[in-house]
């Protein structure tokens, strides 16, 4: 079953408000690209980092720039900090890939000249905006690597932009160059001080099963009362999320491409 990325899924949705609202013809389809310049940065980790550290690293930077977003430009300085923040999340993508991938979308509320800085900017944002919920509760603890290595069979069709801006698709026999995919867990660090005061609560304690026994913890039972008494607290279980992301070996290092949430115990490792 083919999985979609957050990216793709939020250019549907808002394909969908789109429409709605301005009926057929979106007039943003044809306004001009937006300006983008990302500053001049140092990526945070040099050309030979693993992909592990790489992907640290992106989730690190995003969790700067989430943290801005928080409370807004109206603190002095903060419109600085976060182009920066924005900045070393784009020194650690792959923009070429990235906005393959933008334009292979035909989105209707992206314009279709827009530039590559744009795109990798709509990405970037989209990542953050996917991930804000846990970026407090990254577990490095947890990360893990699946690697594809250069020249192993890859039986797929890759997208590739023509020089003037269309794309073409080739089939694609072997990889054409490493790639990876990082999981790294994460939970919502005050959700996970609810569920801990929910475990110790005497009404789960003392909860018992159509047997009339206590409940067994990790049953359907003790999980279906934790959901219950969670859902009373304002937030749903299970609390923890994995994060994957998909990166690629390029002469600058480990670059991300894609990024996406799943379940813990999901291991998708890589999407096409």
């Amino acid at each position: 079953m083919r999985n979609h990325s957050p990216t793709r899924l939020w250019i549907v949705v808002s394909c969908l408000v789109a429409a709605i609202l301005t009926g057929c013809e979106d007039k943003r389809r044809h306004q001009a690209s937006e300006d983008v310049e990302f500053p001049v940065v140092t990526p945070p980790v040099d050309k030979n980092a693993s992909a592990e550290n790489t992907a640290l690293a992106l989730l690190d930077a995003m969790k700067t720039l989430q943290s801005i977003r928080a409370v807004g430009f109206g603190e002095s300085g903060n419109k600085e900090k976060y182009d920066q923040a924005m900045g070393l999340i784009a020194s650690l993508m792959d923009k070429d890939e990235v906005y393959i991938n933008v334009k292979a979308d035909r989105s209707p509320t992206v314009p279709r000249d827009i530039s590559r800085d744009a795109a990798v900017r709509l990405v970037a944002e989209a990542w953050v905006s996917t991930c804000a919920h846990y970026l407090d509760g990254i577990d490095p603890g947890t990360k893990s690597t699946t690697l594809f290595r250069k020249g192993e069979a890859a039986s797929r069709t890759i997208r590739k932009l023509n020089a003037d801006g269309s794309l073409r698709r080739e089939p694609l026999a072997t990889r054409e160059t490493d790639e990876a995919t990082v999981h790294v867990d994460a939970e919502n660090p005050d959700e996970g001080t609810l569920l801990s005061a929910i475990e110790g609560e005497p009404e789960l304690q003392n909860a018992q099963g159509p047997d009339g026994k206590p409940l067994v913890k990790g049953s359907a039972a003790y999980e279906s009362k934790v959901r219950e008494l969670a859902l009373k607290a304002g937030f749903n279980v299970p609390i923890r999320a994995q994060i994957a992301i998909n990166l690629k070996k390029t002469p600058e290092g480990w670059r991300a491409i894609q990024l996406w949430l799943q379940s813990p115990n999901a291991q998708v490792a890589q999407k096409n």
